[in-house]
């Protein structure tokens, strides 16, 4: 529950309801450039989302 005290994050998950893949870039989330990482981790480590690597780059 932790993960969803955040507006941005309660945002993030009801965009991503639906099931759809997206990318960070689709969200329209209005964030500092500092914390969309940080959003990211929190839903993730509580596992609301998940992350996928694709290509060659290293995360």
């Amino acid at each position: 529950m932790a993960a969803l005290s955040d507006p941005i994050r309660v945002g993030l998950v009801r965009v991503s309801a639906d099931g759809r893949e997206r990318g960070w870039g689709e969200s329209q989330a209005v964030v500092a450039k500092s914390t969309p990482g940080h959003h990211q981790r929190a839903l993730r480590d509580a596992g609301l989302t998940r992350t996928r690597q694709e290509g060659t780059a290293a995360s």
